[in-house]
């Protein structure tokens, strides 16, 4: 393990992002719960949610390859972008978390 996954007390800015990211993340999780109520899909449901998500970060990765004209554009894009990482990473982190329910009701 390396001293900066040790430490992350060392690089504040460093652990401030993750604490902001992370917030962001759970913030969207607690939106789409309250949208649709607890969320337990089987996998095969889980999937092309997650894959869907997935996809408008691609939508957004080719704006910014070929479709940009402008740096306000360029930007806008970005944050929709980054908008669209934190629904992926809400989507993986309650798929995991239906998961976890299965296994706790199953007695895994």
């Amino acid at each position: 393990m390396t001293q900066e996954l040790r430490s992350p007390l060392r690089k504040p800015q460093a652990s401030l992002r993750r604490w902001r990211v992370t917030h962001q993340v759970h913030a969207e999780q607690a939106r789409q719960e309250k949208l649709w109520g607890e969320q337990n899909h089987g996998e095969h449901v889980w999937y092309p949610i997650l894959v869907e998500e997935v996809g408008e970060v691609g939508k957004d990765l080719n704006e910014l390859a070929f479709g940009c004209t402008s740096e306000e554009g360029e930007q806008a894009t970005l944050d929709h972008m980054k908008e669209e990482l934190i629904h992926v990473a809400a989507v993986a982190m309650t798929w995991l978390e239906a998961i976890e329910r299965k296994e706790l009701l199953r007695g895994a």
